[in-house]
């Protein structure tokens, strides 16, 4: 029984470091990510990742009054909490909209990391650690993707790309396609795979333990 133990966990385990491999390929650099996700008659903002950016000087002059966010006019931002005092600026390269809404739209119950975005620059609170998780989310109640004019209403569109400067790292605006919650079709092709292999794996096993006639 051992021996046979012994001799099914090999494909099984390789299907399991080839999977772990392919999620683990994307993850060379940090990279925030912000996710626009319609949910019920609202649009959800959720915004997830670290970043290992280095220490510029702190500006204390900043402040961001409101929780919201405004996707185009002559510029955008996305405000996670109102950030104030000593902050860490970092200047950042990319799109300069990511759409054509030109009003602020108020981001209701936000819970999470203090943080604004805009076309120049990543404002964090000047206590922000390096490699630190940073999460939230929130509700722009009563709208829809296509009201806050967004340039893409396609799941898992990526609306912009940013590079932050004197680092690796990046930013991403995207559109939620629900993939984190529900699972998607290459694991389940790799569990299938697995299954039927250690399905012939037994049945050979069994024909060669069997009595010879």
């Amino acid at each position: 029984m051992i021996g046979k133990t012994f001799k099914r966990l090999p494909p099984v385990s390789a299907l399991a470091l080839a999977a772990s491999a392919a999620m683990n390929a994307g993850n060379a650099q940090a990279i925030l990510v912000y996710e626009f996700l319609e949910e019920g008659a609202d649009v959800r903002l959720n915004i997830s990742g670290s970043l290992t950016l280095p220490s510029p000087p702190a500006f204390d002059s900043f402040t961001s009054t409101t929780t919201s966010i405004r996707t185009g006019g002559s510029s955008f931002k996305i405000a996670a909490n109102p950030l104030g005092g000593a902050i860490r600026q970092y200047d950042i390269s990319g799109p300069a909209t990511i759409g054509t809404s030109s009003s602020d739209v108020p981001l209701s119950n936000y819970i999470g990391s203090d943080l604004c975005m805009n076309r120049f620059s990543l404002n964090l609170p000047d206590g922000y650690v390096s490699g630190n998780s940073i999460t939230g989310t929130g509700l722009l109640v009563g709208q829809t993707l296509n009201s806050l004019g967004l340039n893409s209403t396609t799941p898992g569109a990526l609306l912009g790309t940013w590079t932050i400067n004197d680092s690796t790292d990046s930013i991403e605006v995207r559109i939620g396609s629900g993939a984190a919650a529900v699972p998607g079709p290459l694991p389940l092709l790799g569990a299938a795979a697995a299954f039927a292999h250690s399905r012939r794996l037994r049945a050979r096993l069994r024909a060669s333990s069997s009595p010879q006639a």
